[in-house]
Formats: structure tokens, C-alpha cells, sequence
């Protein structure tokens, strides 16, 4: 045990002799724990890894639901525009062939009054 007090004082780092054995020290306990710590630094990676993992396949659930309720939604909203559409080419042909008919007849019938487009639109937002 004499020689511990010994090599603490030698451990004096304002000497060239005691900086370098006190470097040394320190650098050799360093080497025996590094490999611990580097375990123990790559287990907390894993761990961040693994639960940045699980949050993006939880948030990619979600909008994979979400996009599940937007396409149920819009095919929905897809058949509905298809029928309107397919109604409006119906009435504009029925339209057509009364105009036709009572042209063949003789017959001068003033057209009915349509609203423009943005007129429409204004008319039917104040109901």
C-alpha cells in the first residue's frame, strides 16, 4: 500500500511526468470501460430505433385508414357525379329532341330562362 500514496503524488498534472501518467491512467481506465459503454450505447440505439420503429408503423396505420375511409368516401362521391352526369345528358337530350320536334312542327318556343353558371351558384347559396 506505500506505493498508492507514491503514485499519487506523482499524479501531480501540473508536471510534464505527472500529465502524462495521469493521462495515461485516465486513458487506461477508458480503454477497460469503452467496451461496455459502447454495449450499453448500442442496446439505447436499438431501443430508440425500435420505438421510432413501432411510432412510424402506428402512424402509418392511421393514415392507412384514413386513406381507406377517403377512397370508401370518394367512390361514393364518384358514382354520385357519374349518375348527375349521366342525368344531365339525359335531360339535355330529351331537350334537344322536343326543340327538334317543334321546330319540325312550325312551332316558335321561346327558350326557357337559364342562369349562368355563376349566377346559379349565387342563387342556390342564398336558399
Amino acid at each position: 500500500m506505500e506505493f498508492l500514496p507514491s503514485l499519487i503524488s506523482r499524479l501531480d498534472p501540473s508536471t510534464t511526468p505527472g500529465f502524462i501518467l495521469t493521462l495515461a491512467l485516465f486513458s487506461g481506465v477508458a480503454l477497460l470501460t469503452w467496451p461496455k459503454i459502447r454495449i450499453k450505447f448500442l442496446e439505447a440505439k436499438d431501443k430508440i430505433e425500435e420505438s421510432e420503429t413501432a411510432q412510424y408503423g402506428r402512424q402509418m396505420s392511421a393514415m392507412q385508414s384514413e386513406i381507406d375511409y377517403f377512397k370508401r368516401n370518394f367512390e361514393d362521391l364518384r358514382q354520385e357525379t357519374r349518375l348527375l352526369h349521366d342525368y344531365a345528358q339525359y335531360t339535355m337530350r330529351s331537350m334537344r329532341r322536343v326543340e327538334i320536334f317543334l321546330a319540325s312542327k312550325g312551332i316558335d318556343f321561346p327558350p326557357p330562362p337559364f342562369k349562368d353558371y355563376d349566377q346559379w351558384v349565387d342563387g342556390n347559396l342564398e336558399e
